[in-house]
């Protein structure tokens, strides 16, 4: 409903969004979901609370795709409103001082312990094509639980290809490299390789040719390939497949504590705000 205020239309991408949140905090400095609890609305102290999932997603793809994605989670884990509250960066970081904010990102990770990577596409995901997601993921390892997320539109082919040949999905998705991925900007690079250099390797001047790219390239090649694994469980079960049937039949599985993105929270450094249906009102 934020994105609804600020005028976002319906194919931009998150990068669009953050533009906006950019500006709309200028003068405060402050991050989306802090300026929001700072203006001390009732809506805000309602909604306001500790995030329970992180999400981790590329800024060029459609943010509309994203929240399906999400949603389609929550739907499938069977997620309850009243207890699902979402981390997201452009609301949840100061968009005007990123670098100060994200070098807690590790620290966020391991307070919120659940981090949900949103695959967009499927057999390509440009998540996995950035530098700050992979960062992300390195930091998802146990406890932190790392799953895996998809929109509606990507689901169906991935399921098919996942059936066909696992393991030929896993290689897929394990075809990165940290030394040539992106990032929007020379000196996030060069923060996130100095970050990847002090944790994988021994510290001085960074060096993409050694031990600790390859070592970082592995721990999040292995937590992908694990989280392909327990998706693919998790789409074999039970609940899944009462969601296929309600998909069949048209209903909505209403009897279920299911929720959707549409009522779910957004968070700002760790905390959420919540989004209600349409009511043409500013968030």
């Amino acid at each position: 409903e934020t994105a609804r205020a600020m005028g976002v239309p319906p194919h931009a991408s998150t990068a669009d969004v953050g533009a906006l949140v950019r500006a709309a905090t200028a003068t405060s400095g402050l991050s989306y979901a802090e300026q929001e609890r700072g203006l001390g609305s009732a809506l805000a102290a309602a909604s306001i609370a500790p995030a329970t999932i992180m999400v981790s997603h590329a800024q060029s793809c459609e943010f509309h795709e994203m929240l399906d994605a999400i949603d389609a989670y929550a739907e499938l884990h069977g997620l309850a409103p009243s207890q699902t509250f979402l981390w997201l960066d452009i609301f949840s970081i100061r968009q005007n001082t990123v670098a100060q904010d994200v070098v807690k990102i590790g620290a966020i990770i391991e307070r919120i312990g659940h981090v949900v990577m949103v695959l967009d596409p499927w057999d390509k995901p440009v998540a996995l094509q950035r530098v700050w997601c992979l960062y992300e993921v390195v930091h998802a390892v146990s406890p932190v639980a790392f799953r895996l997320a998809l929109p509606p539109s990507q689901r169906r082919a991935f399921v098919r290809a996942l059936k066909a040949d696992n393991h030929a999905v896993k290689s897929a998705l394990s075809t990165f490299d940290s030394r040539t991925a992106k990032t929007s900007s020379e000196s996030d690079r060069a923060m996130i390789f100095k970050l990847i250099q002090e944790r994988f390797g021994q510290g001085g001047d960074v060096d993409e040719s050694s031990a600790a790219f390859d070592a970082f390239n592995e721990t999040v090649r292995r937590a992908v390939s694990d989280a392909v694994i327990a998706f693919s469980w998790e789409l074999d079960g039970p609940e899944d497949n009462r969601l296929r049937r309600h998909r069949r039949s048209g209903d909505s599985p209403s009897s279920s504590p299911s929720t959707s993105a549409k009522h779910m929270r957004l968070t700002l450094s760790g905390r959420t705000k919540r989004r209600h249906k349409p009511d043409n009102r500013a968030a």
